[in-house]
């Protein structure tokens, strides 16, 4: 049994709760852009108290202070917030210890944690690029009570380290029946971390006369990867094409979603203007010839699977969309939105190319076309992705200061 002197004795007594307590065992990703996250899975259901949890990270002592302190996560940032220590070097390594000790029920804050899913517990950053970063038991961490250690309600219920999964991930194109085509990709294994990165290339016959709408995403994908066109409509070979690219913005566990083995996941809608009897993703000579070929990034990692052949047939959108424009202005941009459907909440937001928000807006009881400035003037240059998210429906663009 290991001791935690910082818990007083007394939490252990009052917060043990009457259900069998599983063990935790715990991850680590790194999202490819100069952020690692820590993320845990429970072996069983639980909704009792976090009462404490420590692991260690170490680097080459030759790096530097390479990893930034402990920043928290949504939504276990009060029942289990953590800090880190200050950096210590023994030997080649150099060593950064995390703690995190809580006092109340996650059931007291209506959250729990289900059997082998995935929960981010804290992020921190890499001020150090390059520099490999990794989660370790060794001979130091043992030495000076710095292992890997959980207490659920004071009872011991350490697990184990385990290497985060990356499954390859197929992409196909289908058709919902409301005028768009849908981009779908179906994961072949579960997967809770960062989708970095995403390209793919839409193509369908030039002498369909058919161009496409602004991409639409479900909210919930939207907030881990927002989508967007990348360049106009090209015409090549009796074929026109629309490339599209994706950036990440946080885990899909810090979503609060999944990606689940086998099972498809919608990443955005394309409203298609005109009847296209043959629309699909490809990789063909023209979009290797032009950087448009499939890709996906998970976790940083190249996991592109196939592009499965399944041409879809697109009858013309008649119904309005939601779309968004940007024009420029001697303080930042003129953002004009049509929102279609019923009156509900508007919520427009600004990330940096590192997935950062740095702007953010609501409006209440939004319908119709609604227009404001967009401030960017004091902001660094740089590519910045827009999203908009109306009811269930999201979209994003990209501008560049």
């Amino acid at each position: 049994m290991r001791v935690i002197h910082l818990l007083p004795a007394i939490f252990v007594h009052v917060l043990i709760v009457a259900q069998d307590t599983p063990t935790i065992d715990l991850t680590m990703s790194d999202n490819g852009r100069g952020q690692i996250e820590v993320r845990a899975r429970s072996s069983g259901y639980f909704d009792g108290c976090l009462a404490a949890a420590s692991f260690t990270l170490r680097w080459p002592a030759s790096a530097g202070v390479a990893l930034d302190t402990a920043v928290r996560c949504y939504p276990f940032q009060d029942v289990l917030p953590m800090s880190a220590t200050q950096p210590v070097t023994s030997g080649q390594y150099m060593y950064r210890t995390f703690n995190g000790f809580g006092i109340t029920l996650l059931s007291d804050f209506d959250l729990s944690w289900q059997a082998g899913r995935e929960y981010p517990i804290c992020t921190a950053d890499i001020l150090v690029p390059g520099t490999t970063i990794e989660l370790v038991n060794d001979a130091f961490t043992t030495a000076n009570n710095r292992d890997f250690f959980v207490s659920l309600g004071g009872i011991e219920s350490t697990g184990i380290y385990y290497t985060l999964p990356r499954p390859q991930v197929n992409i196909h194109t289908a058709d919902p029946g409301t005028g768009s085509v849908d981009i779908v990709l179906t994961p072949e294994g579960d997967f809770f971390g960062w989708a970095t990165a995403l390209d793919f290339t839409l193509r369908w016959p030039a002498n369909a006369g058919v161009t496409l709408g602004s991409p639409t995403q479900e909210a919930e994908v939207a907030e881990y990867i927002l989508i967007d066109k990348v360049g106009d409509e090209v015409t090549d070979g009796g074929f026109t094409y629309q490339r599209f690219h994706g950036e990440g913005s946080k885990s899909i566990a810090n979503s609060d979603d999944s990606w689940a083995m086998a099972n498809e996941v919608i990443a955005l809608s394309v409203p298609v203007f005109g009847q296209s009897p043959d629309i699909m993703v490809v990789n063909d000579e023209w979009t290797s010839a032009h950087e448009g070929n499939y890709s996906i990034l998970l976790d940083g990692v190249p996991r592109s699977g196939q592009v499965e052949d399944m041409a879809t047939s697109v009858s013309a959108v008649d119904a309005p969309v939601l779309s968004a424009q940007l024009v420029p202005t001697a303080n930042g941009y003129l953002l004009s939105a049509n929102l279609p459907g019923s009156s509900g909440m508007a919520t427009f937001a600004l990330h940096n190319a590192a997935g950062q928000s740095v702007w953010s807006t609501s409006l209440e009881r939004a319908t119709g076309r609604v227009q404001f400035e967009l401030p960017t003037s004091g902001m660094p240059h740089g590519m910045y992705i827009l999203s908009v998210t109306h009811g269930s429906r999201a979209l994003t663009k990209r501008l560049v200061r």
